[in-house]
């Protein structure tokens, strides 16, 4: 018996001496040594070979350039209102690493070649071939246009795309809008200097009505600026001209109650055939 044993059955009280001894003296069963395994070496997992055409997409929404997010295997595509021809050649180079093609046949800027009025795209991949155009409702800009293209398929016009691509296409086309919005007397004049071909126009800044020569101007054109402070347009000079107020159709009555001080500029064009057009401008 070990010494710590022998102490242990020496101090225990006298009565209970024969029990503790009897306790220290059974065996307690040994553990069988663990048995010593072999280390093996990992088993060698072989990966897919990926033909070179093929992009491995590693996130699960990569942004590449703008207008495309890869999403596992799917690459989306959206054309936004304010996308120069530069993002175009980018987005192709995209689409064709991602083993597709993109390319943009069509594309219409409005006159001050700020934002897309018009654009038509032709997407293949796989051998699936898809095209499809959108915007030309004169020179508004286009809400934008999207799709998709799969490792084994396409799509052309989607209805849905991912949130983020959305955003972007949605906040580039209120730009876009703006813009227009800002301009759109300027694109009026394009348009109806197309309608009407061959002309003559004169401009007048408000202070025009105002100045020295005013009165003049009031005899020879039939416009200018009554004591009240409005517009003045004498109805027998403009009887049967086109009559427009901000680019929106307006009456003699409506101009000739126009204060004066919210106009920024008239312009009357005149056609070979002497027709008139009064064209308003204000702040």
């Amino acid at each position: 018996m070990a010494p710590f044993k022998h102490k242990l059955v020496t101090l225990a009280p006298k009565a209970v001496k024969p029990i503790v001894a009897s306790l220290i003296q059974e065996k307690v069963p040994e553990t069988a040594p663990a048995e010593k395994v072999a280390a093996k070496a990992p088993e060698k997992i072989n990966e897919p070979v990926i033909p070179a055409s093929e992009t491995v997409i590693e996130d699960q929404n990569k942004k590449v350039v703008r207008g495309i997010l890869i999403r596992n295997d799917t690459l989306f595509w959206s054309v936004s209102p304010m996308m120069a021809l530069e993002d175009f050649v980018r987005m192709r180079k995209a689409a064709n690493k991602f083993g597709g093609e993109f390319v943009v046949n069509k594309v219409e800027y409005d006159p001050l070649q700020q934002f897309i009025t018009s654009v038509g795209i032709v997407v293949t991949a796989k051998g699936s071939k898809g095209e499809g155009s959108t915007g030309g409702q004169g020179f508004k800009p286009i809400q934008g246009y999207s799709g998709h293209m799969i490792k084994n398929g396409i799509g052309v016009g989607s209805l849905s795309i991912p949130a983020q691509l959305q955003r972007e296409t949605d906040a580039d086309y209120q730009k876009a809008l703006g813009l227009f919005r800002q301009n759109e007397m300027k694109y009026f004049k394009v348009r109806l200097s197309k309608e009407v071909g061959m002309n003559s126009s004169t401009s007048y800044k408000p202070q025009s009505f105002d100045g020295q020569y005013a009165p003049a101007i009031l005899k020879r054109s039939g416009i200018g600026k009554s004591e009240q402070g409005t517009f003045v347009i004498r109805e027998s000079d403009y009887q049967g001209a086109d009559l427009y107020l901000d680019a929106q159709r307006t009456t003699l009555e409506d101009l000739n109650a126009l204060p004066v001080k919210s106009i920024t500029e008239v312009e009357i064009i005149e056609d070979q055939q002497k027709k008139k057009y009064v064209l308003v401008s204000t702040r």
